[in-house]
């Protein structure tokens, strides 16, 4: 018989390591576990680091606005200080979001002294905090980032940089159509330009009227643009009536005084009327004209266009007697709201800022001179001098396409604004041309 050698009580070689299969099984659980915490710690990092991103991005744009809007109406720290909470995130402010977590805002005007000329303020600075909760961090203890950011805006060199703007005021006929708020759109054109002007600052900004159609030099209160097809309209009897009321610094007496109701141009802005047919390009030649001939290389030459729809006449030179115009064939006349988009670049090339908006023009088309064939009226094309033209320019363009061309450029340009809008976008413009930037702030 043979003999097994082998320990007393030693296990099979297939026990021992099954044994040690179950005892480092046991151990890969409790290394997959300690590893899924610490995946999940980093999903909740990535989670609510990323929110709190969120949050601070949204406020610095949100200070950085409101610091802005607010030192636009510096010197007076008390107008300053409400029109920057106006624009501030808390409940009620333009830059509200009720995705962020509750807001605390301060907000103060100073005399930066290492900037001379403070009048009696020059600088203001806008300080926003929230407390962001955290989800996955609560794991860890970690409720909430505390989150602060601030923008700190001042006067260029203490003061605002010197402008000369010539508003483009169209006085056509379809300005007489009601406005949402009351009234007709004359009005409400009256309401964003007198908010315009209590932006600006009569020590160094000079502001003019021009209107479309040209009056004839007299009075512009009493004068009302003829408002019916025939010859001859405004456009080719008074060719030089475009300007109403020359640049000048009248219509207010100082920053922060209201308006100058006796002054040329408040009071022309109150009284003017609306009549007629629109060819906005000369309009802007003339303005850009009138602002060449006083140009000064310390000021920003500007202009504001708005209308509210398209061109549909261009001024007739030189009829014979028949009537037939000699620069029928001119972009003038042809293709008048091409050629407004052409005048207002050659300006911006000049170097002019054209700003240009757009007030409820909705879709409609741009209408020229053509030699032959019939308008949607069944009109022939082919007008003499003094008629609105019946046919669709070619190539062919809407009013809302024009506006947007006439521009400088896109942060210069403003879409159908409502009468409300309106006034806000006038303020909006004061605010960019008033000269305050934004000083570096660290942010925490």
């Amino acid at each position: 018989m043979g003999l097994r050698i082998g320990a007393v009580g030693s296990l099979p070689r297939r026990d021992v390591a099954g044994r040690l299969v179950k005892e480092q099984s046991g151990q890969s659980i409790v290394i997959v576990v300690a590893a899924l915490v610490v995946l999940l710690g980093f999903c909740g990092l990535v989670m609510d680091i990323g929110r709190a991103y969120y949050v601070q991005r949204s406020l610095q744009s949100s200070v950085d606005a409101a610091a802005l809007a607010g030192a636009a109406q510096l010197p007076d720290p008390t107008k300053a200080t409400a029109v920057a909470r106006q624009y501030g995130a808390t409940s009620g402010g333009a830059n509200y979001n009720s995705r962020l977590p509750a807001v605390a805002e301060s907000v103060t005007a100073v005399c930066n002294s290492s900037v001379p000329g403070c009048q009696p303020d020059n600088q203001l600075t806008v300080s926003d905090s929230v407390q962001s909760p955290t989800s996955f961090l609560k794991l860890f203890g970690l409720h909430n980032f505390t989150i602060k950011v601030k923008a700190t805006a001042r006067l260029a060199g203490s003061t605002p940089k010197p402008a000369h703007i010539l508003i483009i005021f169209d006085r056509t006929g379809s300005m007489n159509d009601p406005c949402d708020a009351g009234g007709t759109k004359v009005t409400c054109v009256r309401d964003g330009i007198k908010a315009f002007l209590q932006g600006m600052d009569p020590a160094y900004d000079k502001v003019g009227l021009i209107a479309f159609p040209p009056g004839n030099g007299g009075n512009p209160c009493t004068f009302t643009p003829k408002d019916t097809d025939g010859p001859t309209t405004d456009y080719d009897a008074y060719p030089n009536g475009y300007l109403v009321v020359p640049l000048s610094t009248n219509y207010k007496t100082s920053a922060t005084s209201p308006l100058n109701t006796s002054s040329q141009l408040v009071s022309t802005v109150n009284c003017i009327k609306a009549a007629g047919t629109t060819a906005t390009a000369p309009a802007i030649d003339y303005a850009e004209k009138t602002l060449q001939a006083s140009h000064d290389p310390n000021a920003q030459d500007v202009i504001i266009f708005l209308t509210d729809g398209e061109a549909n006449y261009g001024p007739c030179q030189s009829p014979n007697r028949s009537g037939v115009c000699s620069n029928n064939t001119s972009p003038y006349r042809s293709t008048p709201c091409h050629q407004a988009v052409s005048s207002a670049q050659a300006a911006t090339a000049a170097g002019t800022s054209v700003y240009a908006i757009a007030y409820d023009t909705g879709s409609v088309q741009c209408w020229g001179w053509r030699s032959t064939g019939t308008g949607t009226d069944g009109k022939s094309c082919n007008k003499t001098n003094g008629y609105q033209f019946r046919c669709l320019e070619q190539p062919t363009i809407t009013a809302l396409t024009m506006v947007q061309g006439i521009a400088s450029e896109p942060s210069k340009f403003y879409n159908q604004p409502n009468a409300s809008d309106l006034t806000t976008v006038f303020q909006q413009i004061a605010a960019t041309l008033s000269g305050p930037e934004l000083v570096d702030d660290d942010t925490g």
